[in-house]
């Protein structure tokens, strides 16, 4: 194994790839934190406004949900909400 020394004001080329690649890390994380918020924002905004119409057996007999009818969906849209918020918070 050979000795490199490096001159005083010289900088090495495998600390600058290891900052480009640190930078293109963030850049993706960054990205990719923005893509979940609208995800999550989308999917709460999606499950709070639905008004859904079931025809059962006939066209007579129909059932209407929301989101508000079982407290699962409910705890969906509020977790989605929330998951989002903190989301855009770290940003």
């Amino acid at each position: 194994m050979k000795g490199v020394s490096i001159e005083v004001g010289e900088v090495s080329k495998d600390a600058s790839q290891r900052k480009g690649v640190a930078r293109g890390l963030s850049i993706m994380d960054f990205i990719l934190r923005i893509i979940t918020a609208v995800a999550t924002l989308g999917s709460a905004l999606a499950m709070g406004t639905t008004n859904e119409t079931l025809p059962f057996a006939t066209q007579f007999i129909k059932f209407r949900a929301e989101f508000d009818d079982l407290p699962s969906l409910v705890f969906f849209v509020m977790g989605n909400a929330v998951v989002c918020g903190i989301l855009c918070f770290h940003l």
